[in-house]
């Protein structure tokens, strides 16, 4: 259980949740559920400029870890299956993956999205 990251319960009084079409808040992190075809092109898009090869992780089961709380400490984009929890309660589809991005890089995906097309 060491191994797996978490958010420290000290420095953070919550955690708020909603959907990005409907968000009032500042997001710390944006989670977005797709294919592997549709996470290959968010990871093309952010390497279209300002190249970076970026890492993931998988813990195996707690994919919230691996997703959202490492791109929360991190700041950087992670991408990782999710795990029996969301699959089972959440409802992801068993070919689905789940991204987490910093939100000050949804811009850039969304632009270079469509340079890529």
């Amino acid at each position: 259980m060491d191994s797996i990251p978490r958010i420290p319960v000290d420095k953070n009084k919550a955690i708020l949740l909603s959907p990005l079409s409907s968000f009032e808040f500042e997001a710390d992190v944006i989670l977005i559920y797709g294919t592997p075809a549709q996470m290959i092109f968010i990871i093309n898009a952010l390497q279209l400029t300002d190249y970076e090869v970026l890492q993931f992780y998988s813990v195996g089961e707690t994919a919230c870890s691996d997703a959202l709380v490492r791109c929360f400490l991190t700041k950087k984009p992670a991408l990782t299956i999710p795990c029996f929890g969301e699959r089972r309660i959440g409802h992801v589809a068993e070919d689905e993956l789940v991204f987490a991005l910093p939100p000050g890089l949804l811009k850039k995906v969304v632009e270079n999205t469509k340079e890529l097309f």
